[in-house]
């Protein structure tokens, strides 16, 4: 197997604190190639209220420069109630046909513990406004795993999609 030699290049992208949606953090870099020089960074932001909303920046791979950075969000966060409610973060980027499919982290706060975090999913064509596919989370709690379950991580495996994803068991 082939060793990777990294580089270290520093901070190469702040919260802009002139955006009510990303006054400060710019959480979970999640990466997807638009062009054969020109990665789209999503990344979650944080609000006066500390909510959490997703958007973008481009980052030009041949002169290590960004180019371009959303002034709005791409998704914010759901409903009151919703299982998203209190932010969003995104957790995977996956361009399927011509529509991109975004998941992402729901953040909900909890009485007896600190948060409750599920996964979700958003739809665009045009990377401009993503629509959730549900307001519901696309992972629920189940038997084996009754606290949270988030964080999903899409690969495709020969002809299907595999989702990995984040669960706990106890707090």
């Amino acid at each position: 197997m082939k060793s990777i030699n990294w580089n270290k290049k520093g901070l190469i992208f702040e919260p802009d604190s002139n955006l009510y949606w990303s006054k400060t953090h710019s959480m979970i870099p999640t990466p997807i190639r638009i062009s054969e020089k020109t990665l789209r960074v999503l990344f979650s932001g944080r609000d006066d209220s500390n909510r959490s909303h997703i958007g973008y920046f481009d980052f030009d791979l041949q002169d290590q420069k960004i180019i371009n950075k959303s002034q709005d969000p791409i998704l914010s966060p759901g409903a009151l109630g919703c299982f998203d409610d209190n932010g969003v973060t995104p957790s995977c980027i996956k361009k399927i046909g011509d529509k991109y499919f975004l998941y992402y982290i729901g953040w909900n706060p909890g009485s007896t513990v600190r948060m409750h975090l599920f996964g979700g999913l958003a739809i665009s064509k045009d990377f401009k406004k993503f629509d959730r596919f549900s307001r519901a989370p696309i992972i629920e709690r189940c038997k084996t795993d009754p606290y949270l379950n988030t964080a999903p991580w899409v690969v495709k495996n020969k002809d299907i999609y595999v989702m990995y994803y984040v669960s706990g068991y106890e707090w």
